[in-house]
């Protein structure tokens, strides 16, 4: 299950690392003069085993002149009873730089639960969490300089570090995808400072 889901989500990353902006939303709030922007989500994490499987991907999110990053962790298992999780305002999201430098930004939304499903046919169950951190100004300065070594997301019910990798090569449907999760604030968040339609 999860690979079909690794597939498709990999192709459509893949073209946000060849310099080209892409978005999943889009809109515009003619009462407010206000655009909303949701990129196409980018793969920081992957594991897979022949039971188990994990994907993390980060969106970015413009309302206005306010930015969100998105995590979204998929998780699915055949032999785990998986429960999703709800992250409430208050958790944290936070960046190791490989310039020896940490930031840390909050959720500012009451809550968000996750997201529970089965295949019968698989035998899998596959839960997708969900958490929205507003990226404050001081934090943009930060990210803009630096790759990211490290995020840890920290929440009442959940703390998790992941490592981020320099690169991340991925072989399906012979053809082959590399994208930069450590850079992936560096290389995408122009599409949400100076869109590209």
């Amino acid at each position: 299950m999860i690979k079909t889901y690794l597939t498709l989500l990999l192709f459509t990353c893949s073209l946000l690392s060849f310099g080209q902006c892409e978005y999943s939303e889009m809109a515009y709030d003619n009462s407010t003069n206000q655009a909303y922007l949701k990129s196409l989500p980018i793969t920081l994490d992957i594991y897979e085993t022949p039971f188990n499987g994990r994907i993390v991907l980060a969106s970015f999110i413009r309302t206005g002149n306010q930015y969100f990053i998105e995590i979204e962790i998929t998780k699915d298992s055949s032999s785990q009873n998986l429960e999703p999780i709800c992250f409430e305002k208050g958790s944290r999201l936070s960046f190791s730089l490989k310039d020896g430098s940490i930031v840390s930004i909050p959720q500012i939304e009451e809550k968000i639960c996750g997201i529970k499903s089965y295949d019968k046919k698989t035998n899998y169950t596959s839960i997708s969490n969900y958490a929205k951190f507003i990226l404050t100004q001081e934090a943009f300065d930060s990210l803009v300089k630096s790759e990211i070594i490290l995020i840890k997301i920290s929440s009442t019910d959940f703390n998790k570090t992941f490592v981020l990798k320099d690169e991340l090569i991925q072989t399906r449907a012979d053809s082959t995808i590399t994208t930069n999760p450590s850079r992936f604030f560096i290389d995408n968040i122009k599409c949400m400072t100076n869109p590209k339609f």
